[in-house]
């Protein structure tokens, strides 16, 4: 219980930030990123289509994912990036 109310907290900061998401970033290039160790979070949408990331100079952008990669989270997890599902209902406010 305690781990979902941290969780729910945790999207909720996150949004409430959202006005500083400055654009979009091609899927190649976010992995390109993520193996630079240039992206700190990855809120990844519940349907796997789009995640909001955070790079660790604080800047917020919009991915559009495949849902098909198997790959991905492996490849967050190696490089250390902190990952979170985003109730899609939550992920456009």
């Amino acid at each position: 219980m305690t781990i979902v109310t941290i969780a729910s907290a945790c999207d909720t900061t996150f949004f409430q930030k959202s006005d500083s998401v400055t654009n979009t970033l091609a899927y190649p290039e976010f992995i390109a990123k993520v193996k630079q160790k240039q992206i700190e979070k990855a809120g990844i949408s519940a349907d796997r289509t789009q995640a909001l990331v955070e790079a660790k100079d604080g800047k917020k952008t919009i991915v559009k994912l495949s849902p098909d990669d198997s790959q991905l989270i492996n490849i967050l997890t190696e490089n250390a990036v902190d990952i979170y599902v985003i109730p899609v209902r939550n992920f456009n406010k």
